[in-house]
């Protein structure tokens, strides 16, 4: 049976407004190149014939006409059709009811068919009507294509699926206010599940068990007086009256596998904080997998109203799991995965009306272009992630957005649109300095992670003096000890662009308090003539090999690496360490030390090793500002300790614990 794409007018207008360059032509020609039939008919052809892509020079209507089989309108047979569905308001436009019957055409010459639409109505119309066709939404369909590719071209489609998903998702959410979603939003996560995300394999035995046990319920039953809130409660292991979840009896044994996903998060953050991040990642996906299957196989064997239920409790535990799958992802600088799973974060949470998440996923989905400096697409992001946070309240978000907005802006060189976002910046920081320096030092904690501490410096800055003007000693008294350490991790090809970002930032807030104002300026005044000492090189330099306890205490401890540089020829690597005590100082192991992705890592001597300590040579000195060098013994060993970060801090791998009640 051959696979045939009926393709409706929003998939034409989702490339287009993606502003690629040449977008749908190069999604029509891998199309093409896959030997996948594309059908469409006139009356959608009608619709885009003025729609084009940025750099194509071609319409969506001439592109169809050359690349697709263009079909007329069969007028009585949409007659027909919508005299099936009730006729007026119940039924679809004419162009979509012409695409419906063209699927019914193909299928009938036993082509598998695929309609490709994100118009809600078209799919609950074709299910109304019984019919085989599948109805998929753009997104959905570009990352199918994207599976069925390899290298630029995957890397490609699978960027348009993002930037397409997104669109969607906005969409959905932007008019929450003004109609129910929810019908929509469960279906555009069906669709992914059962398109997109369904895992590899036949289920487990025990997904189908779980699955087939279990009845659907009878025609007309209804479960009512259920309270819902109760319910989630129940399954995130808090205890709850049995008369409030009693109603949800029928359901039940579908949910069962939800209750032991506090316990999973708990195991994946005991393995990735012991340092193995993979093996938490294969534990992750390994129960991600299971719940899918399970999930599909309950909503196949209830009617539709049950299986709705079971899909909303599902879209509102999932997200959980999903969400600390992509931090494990990112852990190890596996940037696509992170971002595939922070799609599904979003969608999830979105169906779930979890508007909060949506908010954290896309947030999050932005700093990860800001670690892979993508400064184009964060930008984007930082703007959409902005307008949900606005839309669901969250000024702290609100706030984070602008800020990395603004140096996104900077960073891609749209100056101006830097400074109109640190205007915005500075009225929210103006009026209330202590979230401004908590959103400051967020940011600057985001680029110590990345290993861009040079961008930290300026966030940091401008954070102290936030955390002054807001009387917090003790939180000015933090901020003091990171700025320190990024002034010093700073590279020298890295110390122009440093200053860029610190005079943007600058911008953020100034101190009206004269006192207040001296107390800044005196923390800044002491931080300088502290670097100047930290620039002297280190006494007490010895170059026989001597045990590693002649070393200053300080540098006995655990010392943490600011960046790993391999040597010419193969010669070993050059960590550049920061100690609080002693500044900036080299290790020469002869081992290759790789940081691939975003984690705290920590270098320590052992006692029994044999140790130089030497003055660092030029460029080692100016480049890395090292006092001295620690140069390791060929075979002594050494200890370096690795653990995952958190994006933000208020990201948890595990859930608080929860309030009992009664």
């Amino acid at each position: 049976m051959s696979d045939a794409y009926i393709f409706d007018s929003n998939f034409f207008i989702s490339l287009a407004q993606t502003r690629h360059p040449q977008a749908l032509d190069r999604v029509l020609d891998l199309t093409a190149g896959k030997g996948w039939e594309m059908h469409v008919t006139e009356p959608i052809l009608g619709e885009v014939q003025y729609v084009k892509c940025k750099g194509s020079k071609h319409t969506a209507m001439q592109l169809s006409n050359a690349m697709m089989e263009v079909h007329p309108a069969d007028d009585k047979a949409i007659v027909n059709i919508r005299t099936q569905l009730g006729g007026g308001h119940r039924a679809p436009q004419a162009p979509d009811l012409s695409l419906m019957v063209l699927a019914d055409d193909l299928s009938n010459r036993g082509k598998s068919v695929k309609l490709i639409s994100d118009d809600f109505k078209i799919s609950t119309s074709s299910k109304e009507l019984g019919r085989s066709y599948a109805v998929l939404s753009p997104s959905v369909f570009l990352f199918t294509l994207s599976r069925e590719l390899a290298g630029d071209d995957k890397k490609l489609v699978r960027m348009l699926y993002k930037k397409v998903r997104h669109g969607e998702m906005e969409y959905v959410l932007s008019r929450a206010d003004m109609y129910n979603v929810e019908d929509k939003l469960t279906w555009l996560m069906d669709n992914l599940l059962t398109t997109v995300t369904a895992p590899a394999g036949p289920p487990t035995a025990a997904a189908t068990q779980v699955a087939l046990s279990t009845p659907g319920k009878a025609p007309g039953q209804t479960i009512q007086g259920g309270d819902w809130d109760a319910l989630i409660r129940h399954l995130r292991g808090e205890h709850v009256r049995r008369g409030h979840i009693k109603s949800f009896d029928p359901i039940m044994p579908h949910l069962e596998p939800l209750t032991e996903l506090l316990d999973v998060l708990r195991e994946i953050h005991r393995i990735s904080d012991g340092g193995d991040i993979p093996a938490a990642l294969r534990y992750s996906h390994s129960e991600l997998s299971t719940l899918k299957s399970q999930l599909q196989l309950s909503v196949g064997a209830l009617d539709y109203e049950m299986g709705r239920m079971v899909l909303r409790a599902y879209a509102e535990m999932l997200p959980h799991l999903e969400m600390v799958t992509a931090l494990l992802h990112i852990n190890l600088g596996e940037v696509v995965d992170c971002e595939d799973h922070l799609d599904n974060v979003a969608l999830l949470a979105l169906a779930a009306g979890l508007n909060h998440i949506v908010v954290e996923a896309n947030y999050l989905e932005a700093l990860v272009h800001v670690y892979r400096d993508a400064w184009d697409d964060a930008e984007e992001q930082f703007s959409l992630t902005f307008r949900l946070a606005e839309q669901a309240g969250d000024e702290a978000t609100v706030l984070r957005s602008l800020i990395g907005g603004a140096v996104a802006s900077q960073l891609n060189s749209d100056y101006d649109g830097a400074e109109e976002l640190m205007s915005q910046v500075n009225e929210r920081v103006e009026a209330d300095p202590w979230s401004g320096s908590v959103a400051l030092e967020e940011f600057g904690d985001h680029f110590t992670n990345f290993g861009a501490t040079y961008l930290a410096v300026g966030l940091y800055n401008e954070a102290l003096e936030c955390a002054v003007e807001s009387r917090a000693p003790d939180d000015a008294e933090r901020i003091l000890g990171k700025l320190r350490r990024a002034r010093l991790s700073m590279g020298l090809e890295e110390r122009e662009t440093a200053v860029e970002i610190r005079d943007l930032i600058d911008m953020a807030n100034d101190i009206q308090d004269k006192e207040l104002l001296d107390t800044y300026l005196s923390m800044k005044e002491e931080l300088m003539a502290e670097m100047e000492r930290m620039d002297d090189p280190l006494e007490g330099t010895f170059d026989e090999w001597s045990p590693a306890t002649r070393l200053p205490d300080p540098l006995e401890d655990w010392l943490d690496i600011v960046r790993a540089d391999p040597l010419p020829k193969g010669e070993g690597t050059i960590l550049v360490c920061y100690s609080s005590q002693m500044g900036n100082v080299g290790v020469l192991v002869n081992d290759t030390v790789s940081l691939p992705g975003i984690e705290l890592a920590r270098f320590k001597v052992t006692p029994s090793s044999k140790v130089k300590l030497v003055e660092a040579p030029e460029p080692f000195r100016s480049g890395y500002r090292l006092r001295g060098i620690i140069v390791l013994h060929e075979e002594d060993p050494y200890l370096l300790s690795r653990s995952p970060i958190r994006l933000r801090r208020q990201t948890r791998l595990v859930p608080e614990p929860p309030h009992q009640s009664a």
